[in-house]
């Protein structure tokens, strides 16, 4: 059984996918997203924080991306794969957890 950190992840993933595809701003991106989506009330902060964070340093982490992502482009990556690495990055370098 997955924890609730784990399922929190996997709709940050999902929300930051819905967020590269339609480019909304990420708060009303948000909104949309937990409307649409059965969300628990007690991950969707954890939720927020994830794509929020993962948004506003989305350049620092597209440019460490990028700098190891051999013979790829963020732009040829799957959209799918480009937001696991940016979650996982943001995770790493942008929390204390």
């Amino acid at each position: 059984m997955k924890g609730y950190r784990s399922r929190a992840r996997e709709a940050a993933l999902k929300a930051l996918y819905q967020l590269d595809i339609t480019g909304d701003d990420p708060e009303q991106g948000l909104r949309i997203f937990f409307r649409h989506h059965k969300i628990p009330l007690n991950s969707q902060s954890f939720v927020s924080q994830l794509v929020q964070g993962t948004r506003e340093h989305l350049d620092e982490i597209d440019r460490v991306v990028s700098l190891h992502a051999t013979n790829w482009t963020l732009d040829r990556m799957a959209i799918v794969d480009r937001n696991v690495l940016r979650l996982g990055a943001y995770e790493l370098l942008y929390t204390s957890e």
